[in-house]
């Protein structure tokens, strides 16, 4: 919850210091959507923008972020972070000097790389690494919701919780933006509990599992062979 409340209280800062990204995944009806919708409010809507990872790497697809602070990718299919354009949400969050370009225009524009991004999925995500695993490993904070969603769901109910205890929401996110800031001053990004880094650790790890597998369960031997077939197995 604490990890949950100093990246949103960054978003209210308007950048990305921390040059971290938040992915909530697990549970179908378990709240991410609810989440997201709240935090939306609070942003702005015209704040945001939406993430789309297969279409990063086209022409104009960054004229898009101009202007946002907010990126969002909700409810996206278990390979989103395997495409092709993945790899922009380092860009978009390192604090990289990025050329936009307009349709119907000759204009360009220049933006910088500092949109907090968050994600949602009721799928378990791997990560296209691409032998980059330590710069995954610094952005990435992993929310996993593993609890049942409730049994009588109710409608509309960011709207109703904004309406009711917009205040209190709004204090408790500048609250997160004060231990967020407290965080980049002592750690240079949101510090992370062990579990969470274990989990986000987890997450990569089983995303390079052929390489991870080779490494720590196949060994050289002097006149030794392997086939594929009898690797299978283990690796399973």
């Amino acid at each position: 919850i604490e990890a949950f409340q100093k990246y949103i209280g960054m978003t209210l800062l308007g950048g990305n210091d921390a040059q971290q990204f938040m992915l909530m995944e697990g549970t179908a009806g378990g709240g991410k959507g609810t989440l997201v919708e709240i935090v939306k409010k609070v942003v702005g809507e015209e704040n945001i923008a939406e993430l789309r990872t297969m279409h990063a790497n086209e022409r104009f697809e960054l004229s898009g972020y101009v202007g946002k602070t907010l990126l969002i990718g909700a409810d996206v299919p278990g390979n989103f972070l395997q495409q092709k354009g993945s790899e922009s949400i380092k860009k978009l969050t390192g604090g990289d000097l990025l050329d936009a370009e307009f349709k119907h225009s000759n204009g360009r524009c220049k933006l910088r790389g500092e949109f907090s991004i968050i994600i949602t999925s009721n799928n378990s995500l791997n990560v296209r690494l691409d032998g980059d695993n330590d710069a995954w490993r610094r952005r990435l904070i992993l929310l996993k919701f593993v609890n049942n969603p409730p049994k009588k769901p109710i409608a509309r109910f960011a709207d109703k919780l904004f309406a009711e205890e917009g205040p209190g929401i709004l204090n408790w996110m500048v609250q997160g933006a004060v231990k967020c800031l407290n965080d980049l001053a002592e750690y240079g990004r949101i510090h992370l509990p062990p579990s969470l880094q274990e989990d986000a650790d987890d997450l990569l790890y089983k995303s390079d599992s052929v390489h991870n597998f080779v490494m720590d369960c196949v060994k050289p031997a002097d006149g030794g062979a392997l086939i594929s077939a009898e690797a299978y197995q283990p690796y399973i």
